[in-house]
């Protein structure tokens, strides 16, 4: 059976974020991040067969592309004046053996990779149209929710069965480096029971997405028991998330309210959660007492030593350098967490800690004054989509779509602090479908070969069933 470029190229994307549900792999490429994840290999796979399309196929209107790249302008320059104001410091800098430079170049290749994947899917959507894409991506998220309910569900079965524990245990060892997981706790097919939460509640936006296309009883339920997992994953990503995401829709009035009030509430959600994620910390480190969990010393230490550098660096240390400034505001040893004496008594090589939290990530690599900057600049855009998407009846369903990646990436940002998580990435990409509708970047012509022919991407009537 024959089958299409499109087709084989969508079938690609669709195993990429499905390959999201497996990390903790020993694999070859020596970025940890990158290496440790499925999804880094077949998304190469994916991403080589887009641009072979394009060059097959010549280059088409692509509005989307060139309005995603303009959402990125903002944090690439402050990339670029981040690196020039601490060039020589990043050159000479040094951390447990590790190098600053080699920090440096670790998270520009992972926000970079992770820049390329939403890149493909951009162009992807250019070709095949707005409403068409969006709602296929939307589908692919669907399945990954059920795939994700299906192994969830498998894994609490292991907690009552020790046999069918035995064998998940020896299945999840073919690949991961950490097989047993963590006992009556949600791992998944994950390295740990956050990344199996962070997956389900990138999946979340879209479910509701398709649900408002399709109005598909399954839909609803597939949402009750992504809801339902979140109470008995034993993680509070996704407990916190599942609160955040519902939050933002009874204040977003489900995407019904009128323009002007959904661009307040947009205004007021985003800016408490620039305001609550960095807080957070402060408030755990403040609660902390002899009995508190060792991952709750950890996670609350490191990341408000990382916040802390942010203030007295008001221009910021470097992209890449958070975990080194958490590290540096330490003493060592001695601390209540084994967690963070092992890394001191070196049992962890010349592994920096994460900052468990992309807030404080932020705030130490930027500078107070840089995550000022983001912060106001994501405020100022989202709430710009948001009111050109809620002036036309047919958008509106994509007001709450970019509203609950936005929550999303938040939501998974106080417990991570990786830019790899899909949410942020969809956040753009509906953005700039936003702004292609907005500005009327609907019809344009493509060229294939020597053939001209003119491909019409109509406005697309989103509020409607397909």
């Amino acid at each position: 059976m024959k089958i299409s470029l499109e087709k084989l190229v969508w079938k690609l994307l669709g195993l990429s974020i499905l390959a999201t549900l497996v990390n903790g792999l020993s694999g070859p490429i020596p970025i940890n991040e990158l290496g440790l994840e499925l999804w880094t290999y077949v998304a190469a796979v994916f991403m080589a067969a887009v641009w072979w399309m394009v060059l097959r196929r010549g280059k088409a209107h692509a509005p989307i592309t060139k309005n995603f790249f303009r959402i990125q302008a903002f944090f690439l320059i402050l990339l670029v004046v981040s690196l020039a104001l601490n060039f020589g410091d990043i050159l000479s800098g040094y951390t447990n053996g590790t190098s600053a430079v080699l920090k440096f170049l670790a998270a520009s290749i992972v926000y970079g990779y992770s820049l390329l994947f939403a890149l493909s899917i951009s162009v992807l959507i250019d070709r095949e149209g707005i409403e068409g894409g969006l709602d296929k991506l939307a589908r692919v998220f669907v399945v990954l929710a059920w795939v994700a309910i299906v192994v969830g569900a498998f894994e609490i079965a292991t907690w009552f069965a020790p046999e069918l524990r035995r064998a998940f245990i020896s299945f999840r060892g073919i690949y991961s480096i950490r097989p047993a997981g963590e006992f009556l706790r949600l791992n998944g097919l994950s390295y740990e029971p956050s990344f199996f939460s962070a997956v389900q509640l990138c999946a979340f936006p879209w479910v509701v997405y398709d649900l408002q296309r399709r109005r598909l009883a399954r839909n609803y339920l597939l949402i009750v028991l992504l809801l339902g997992l979140s109470y008995v994953s034993g993680s509070r990503t996704h407990l916190i998330g599942s609160g955040v995401l519902l939050t933002s829709i009874f204040i977003m009035g489900a995407g019904r309210w009128g323009r002007r009030t959904q661009q307040v509430a947009t205004t007021g959600l985003v800016l408490s959660f620039f305001v609550l994620g960095p807080a957070l910390p402060a408030i755990i480190l403040n609660q902390l007492s002899v009995g508190s969990s060792v991952s709750d010393i950890t996670r609350a230490t490191l990341a408000g030593e990382a916040i802390e550098a942010g203030f007295n660096n008001p221009l910021g240390l470097g992209f890449g350098q958070s975990n080194a400034a958490a590290v540096a505001g330490l003493d060592g040893g001695g601390f209540p967490s084994w967690e963070l004496d092992s890394y001191f008594n070196g049992e962890n090589g010349d592994d920096l800690p994460p900052v468990y939290s992309w807030f404080a990530r932020a705030i130490a690599e930027f500078g107070i004054i840089g995550y000022g900057a983001i912060a106001i600049s994501a405020c100022f855009g989202i709430v710009r989509c948001v009111g050109k998407a809620a002036r036309q009846k047919a958008t509106r369903p994509l007001v709450l779509l970019l509203i609950l990646n936005v929550a999303a990436f938040f939501a998974i940002g106080v417990s991570t602090e990786t830019y790899r998580f899909f949410a942020l990435w969809g956040a753009m990409i509906v953005a700039a479908c936003i702004k292609t509708i907005s500005r009327s970047e609907i019809s344009a012509p493509i060229v294939a070969g020597k053939k001209r022919r003119r491909i019409v991407l109509r406005r697309p009537s989103l509020g409607q069933s397909s």
